[in-house]
């Protein structure tokens, strides 16, 4: 015999509904919670009006930063992959 979260023992085929009933709109809860959730973590904040001269130094500087690291990453990964063949023993 089936027990509902309480341990109650489920008796009639009503209760069943009810309990599934309840369980999809937690699920339906939780689910649009979670997509709100998602899109706050996925979303870019908003920048209000004009960015300062500050602001745009260190957006180009962190952007530079990025985009050295990434050469970088592609010329070590060229040299163990694709660069010289060289023999190791």
């Amino acid at each position: 015999m089936a027990t509902n979260s309480l341990q109650q023992p489920i008796t009639s085929l009503t209760e069943i509904r009810q309990m599934k009933d309840g369980l999809r709109t937690e699920l339906q809860e939780n689910e649009k919670q979670v997509s709100e959730l998602w899109q706050r973590l996925v979303t870019p904040p908003v920048q209000s009006g004009v960015m300062t001269p500050s602001k745009r130094v260190a957006n180009m500087v962190g952007t530079s930063i990025n985009v050295f690291d990434g050469l970088l990453l592609a010329w070590k990964l060229y040299r163990k992959f694709g660069g010289k063949r060289r023999l190791r023993f």
